[in-house]
């Protein structure tokens, strides 16, 4: 009964108001006058959305807000000055899928636009959203789609920017307006939802179409993300100048066909860390000889991609062989995956068989990990085709455990996709040079009943760190200075933490507790009372805290290690030294770039003289790796799971090991030719992120140089 009252309320609305059928007049006229000359349609008078109610789904839980400011921040017509999170009149979200906002106008009205302000800065992990789908509806119950607010696809990175992402031309008659963020990233921040009403003399558009919507904003994101994923894959051959045409494998097919006539299959040699993607175009320009130059007790790797340019089927044969037993090889698929923001990227490393099939137009990359010393020889075999890659590889000198940087990448194991991988994840994290382990909170409260003897067996399994955290988190285990029976407790299970590491033989490991992390507002004042608080009360205590804002860039002072986002890294109040480290929090993770992301990233904490590295983070938490929209946020993982038990790895994690390992080999070459001339070479890379060889090449020179050989080439 109430939709169809609601349903006779829009219609009597349009017909009745006889300003949408006479001359404008009043403020609409106004507003003509200062549209005409260019001023804001808004600035006649206020938004229509003004001091008006609304609902948020979820509430916002980047920090602790007031009643008062979660219910009036965005209506109130008030625009911060400054930094958006770091403002009391605006609203952050963190870590979840989308935030639904809709706003009660109070009756029903023309409405004209819709606008919502952000903001993002590329440092502290915050980008503009991915999506801002915008919902009217006459009666709160059914809604229709009437467009993303979120329409300028560009920037969506970069230095601090406050913008202003507006969907106008409505001209819809309608009581609520509902916008429906997706996040891209961690974060969402905004200040102010705009909502304006049409001027008189608008052509309204007919009454709302009540169609029935899912009220799950996931569920909407991801019967859209395919279409979305077409659209821009077309997008990219109509850049490329390929046959017009629906299907993108066909007219991939074509232009390959075209392009290589009477060529059973393509394949070109690419940089293992190349930014490729299966709809770039093959060159034909495939390398057989290679040389590797590896470190002692480590690995390196060769990448192809090979192509199908036939109508048909292609099946190739892989043939491997390895002439001395010093000597391992392992060869994968880079498999193609879609990332939050709808690019196709190869990422996770499948291992293939000896038997591949690939469909007419694809192109698949082929990855090949070799290990220790020899040559080795990869023969592909088509009906008609052969190719035969040829990879000498020589071992250099040792790296110096004591070189590497310390390593982080937050890896729980036992929760998410690592619940039943737990040992093979450790394992997994070692061979890749990680140094610290962090405990989650779960395995730490409550203080006054903590299982001594669970966490003992859980530290016991933790070998090959050298650094373990005890992540308190403090944000939602609040600390009770003020209660000396909670301090007491904490003492005492400060105390018990220690002799069960020391009891599992464990002394060697450094301990440090880990209050907060990335700490805001009240949090930061906190902060300070909670250091002071320990360092008079645990003997010999040492600190953690992961920063990610200037205002607690005070903190680097009084911790013991201080793990900076990179943004902060130029600050005067970041020193260099071992005290100091570098992490960066930016996702969808696999949007990351495995070359200037992931590889990269050791070598700017080298340069910079940083003692440890890090990321956020090392398995998904939410739902299945290979999937960015089926839990509450994408995946910032770095490995996939495989069958009940299994890992995968990735092009991004194998990266990130070859980056710290040559950061360790920039320390070894710092100890024989000085600090400066390493530096300079560090430098150097970091300064060309686009040129994917630049590392390979500079790694090479210094390994050819620790063992006393002329440099050589690629």
């Amino acid at each position: 009964m109430f939709k169809e009252v609601a349903l006779v309320e829009s219609r009597e609305a349009m017909e009745a108001d006889s300003r949408y059928r006479r001359p404008w007049s009043g403020r609409f006229a106004l507003a003509a006058a200062l549209a005409i000359l260019g001023l804001s349609v808004a600035s006649a008078a206020d938004f229509v959305s003004r001091q008006k109610p609304y609902q948020l789904d979820p509430e916002p839980n980047y920090k602790t807000y007031s009643k008062e400011t979660v219910a009036k921040a965005l209506t109130d017509q008030q625009f911060t000055k400054g930094i958006l999170w770091t403002s009391d009149g605006s609203l952050g979200w963190k870590e979840t899928r989308g935030v639904a906002i809709t706003v009660d106008l109070g009756h029903i009205v023309p409405v004209e636009s819709v606008a919502i302000r952000t903001a993002r800065r590329f440092a502290a992990g915050v980008s503009f959203p991915y999506r801002g789908m915008v919902y009217l509806s006459a009666d709160g119950e059914r809604y229709e789609f009437v467009g993303d607010v979120v329409n300028d696809v560009g920037g969506h990175e970069g230095p601090y920017e406050e913008r202003r992402f507006s969907l106008s031309g409505l001209g819809r008659l309608a009581r609520y307006a509902r916008l429906e963020i997706i996040l891209r990233g961690r974060y969402f921040f905004t200040d102010e939802v705009e909502i304006v009403e049409a001027v008189a003399g608008t052509e309204l558009k007919s009454t709302i179409d009540l169609g029935e919507i899912p009220a799950d904003v996931s569920r909407r994101v991801t019967a859209s993300r395919t279409v979305d994923a077409s659209r821009r894959a077309m997008r990219a051959l109509d850049r490329l100048g390929l046959p017009s045409g629906p299907d993108t494998v066909a007219r991939r097919a074509a232009a390959l066909a075209k392009r290589f006539p009477n060529e059973e299959f393509v394949i070109d040699t690419v940089n293992p860390l190349a930014h490729i993607s299966p709809l770039t175009l093959p060159k034909g320009q495939a390398e057989a000889d290679y040389k590797i130059l590896i470190p002692q007790g480590s690995c390196d790797y060769r990448a192809f991609t090979l192509s199908n340019p036939a109508s048909i089927p292609l099946r190739v044969r892989f043939t491997e062989s390895a002439q001395q037993a010093a000597l391992t090889a392992a060869l994968f698929e880079a498999k193609p995956v879609l990332t939050a923001s709808l690019e196709t990227v190869f990422d996770p490393l499948v291992p293939v068989g000896p038997i591949y099939d690939i469909a007419p137009g694809e192109t698949v990359m082929l990855w090949l990990k070799l290990c220790g010393e020899g040559r080795h020889t990869l023969r592909i075999d088509g009906s008609r085709k052969r190719f035969i890659a040829t990879t000498d590889v020589e071992r250099a000198a040792t790296i110096d455990n004591r070189s590497f940087l310390a390593s982080v990448v937050w890896a729980y194991p036992g929760h998410g996709m690592l619940a039943m991988r737990g040992d093979l994840a450790r394992a997994d994290l070692l061979a890749h040079h990680t140094s610290v382990a962090v405990i989650p909170p779960a395995m730490l409260t409550p203080y006054r009943s903590v299982d001594f003897k669970g966490f003992s067996k859980v530290i016991e399994k933790y070998t090959g760190v050298s650094i373990v955290l005890l992540f308190l988190d403090f944000r939602r285990n609040a600390p009770q200075l003020a209660d000396p029976v909670w301090r007491r407790q904490f003492v005492q299970w400060y105390h018990g933490i220690i002799d069960s590491i020391r009891s599992v033989g464990r002394s060697d490991v450094r301990v440090f507790l880990y209050p907060y992390d990335e700490p805001v507002g009240e949090e930061i004042v906190m902060a300070h009372e909670v250091i002071r608080w320990m360092r008079s009360e645990l003997a010999g205590v040492r600190l953690f805290a992961t920063i990610d804002n200037r205002s607690a860039l005070a903190l680097v002072s009084l911790v013991d290690i201080a793990c900076v986002a990179e943004g902060l890294s130029s600050d005067p109040a970041v020193v260099e030294g071992s005290k100091v480290w570098l992490y960066n929090m930016r996702g969808p993770g696999k949007d990351n770039l495995a070359y200037s992301y992931y590889r990269l990233m050791p070598w700017r904490a080298y340069a910079r003289g940083f003692g440890g590295v890090g990321f956020w983070s090392y398995g998904d938490i939410y739902g299945s790796a290979w999937d960015d929209f089926d839990g509450r946020r994408p995946d910032f993982g770095v490995v996939y799971e495989e069958g009940n038990q299994s890992l995968l790895s990735s092009r991004r994690w194998e990266a990130w090991r070859l980056g710290l390992e040559d950061a360790a080999l920039l320390a070894r070459y710092a100890s024989m030719f000085g600090n400066q001339a390493a530096r300079r070479l560090a430098v150097d890379v970091i300064s060309s992120p686009n040129d994917e060889w630049r590392a390979t090449s500079t790694r090479r020179l210094v390994l050819e140089s620790i063992k006393g050989s002329p440099p050589g080439n690629r």
